[in-house]
């Protein structure tokens, strides 16, 4: 049976062709060969019908990204599939789909055939993924400037207090001008793993611009030690291309509410100081 034969009224029929122009249908085999699909389906991925009569189903599957054995069984013990997945059509273009994959018995039980019928989330995916970009630093793929602005919007109101440490390499263009922007590049990233790999430090490290982070700590009264412990992740080389850079860093931190309750203000006077200790060690 076909999705069609189910709408036998007119009234049903308007129904079937609205179904027809928002949702990609596809009509499998029991082993997963496509038997029919409609118009939607065809445009989207770019092939015609002879095309794909008789083809495996997983030939537009990324089986890298989403777990084929998975639907296979389900569908073989008579259930439902739903999940998202991710199709690739002619030209090599990735879709994402909210995706359902339902069996279909014969009378005597046996699964018969497959009808699969998806809702194209790729617009939604990408615009999720270009958000993402825009907080995200390209280099160490941390939070950027322009997300603590937004974290920073929110944070006092979920934390009666907190640190903010301003932190970057000393002669980091030293770094650049010596061993080329690729080693420098390598060793922010790296830089940005160590930081956040600090258990203090999870999901709080931002990459704020060149060689500059910013770190927020949900606490004030143990900031002497968090320092320490910065300072610490950074007494081991970076390995780059085989050989070991070893770089010094300076930090400078305020804490809210005691320095000020202005977040803006917070970022000047952790800046301040953290300038101020690289004068220090220029003295």
């Amino acid at each position: 049976m076909l999705l069609r034969d189910v709408f036998n009224t007119p009234q049903q029929d308007v129904l079937y062709q609205l179904l027809e122009e928002s949702l990609l249908v596809a009509y499998l085999s029991s082993d997963g060969q496509f038997l029919e699909v409609n118009n939607r389906f065809l445009e989207t991925f770019h092939y015609t019908l002879e095309d794909l009569h008789g083809k495996e189903c997983t030939m537009l599957l990324d089986g890298q990204i989403y777990n084929i054995e998975g639907i296979s069984r389900s569908i073989h013990q008579g259930e439902a599939w739903k999940g998202e997945t991710c199709f690739i059509t002619k030209y090599g273009e990735l879709k994402y789909l909210e995706s359902t994959f339902v069996p279909v018995a014969d009378l005597e039980g046996r699964i018969d055939k497959i009808i699969s019928i998806h809702i194209d989330r790729t617009e939604q995916k990408n615009a999720i993924r270009w958000k993402e970009i825009a907080f995200q630093n390209e280099v160490t793929n941390l939070p950027n400037r322009r997300k603590l602005t937004e974290v920073l919007k929110y944070y006092p109101r979920k934390n009666s207090e907190f640190s903010v440490i301003n932190l970057d390499i000393d002669n980091f263009k030293l770094v650049n001008d010596t061993y080329g922007h690729a080693v420098g590049d390598q060793l922010l990233f790296q830089m940005g793993n160590r930081l956040s790999n600090l258990s203090f430090c999870k999901d709080s490290v931002f990459h704020v611009s060149g060689d500059e982070f910013v770190i927020l700590i949900p606490f004030t009264t143990i900031i002497d030690r968090t320092v320490e412990a910065i300072h610490a992740a950074f007494a081991t080389g970076f390995v780059i291309d085989d050989f070991e850079l070893t770089v010094s860093t300076s930090l400078g931190y305020s804490c809210y509410p005691q320095d000020s309750t202005d977040t803006s203000r917070l970022l000047e006077l952790a800046d301040t100081a953290m300038y101020r200790t690289k004068l220090l060690k220029h003295r």
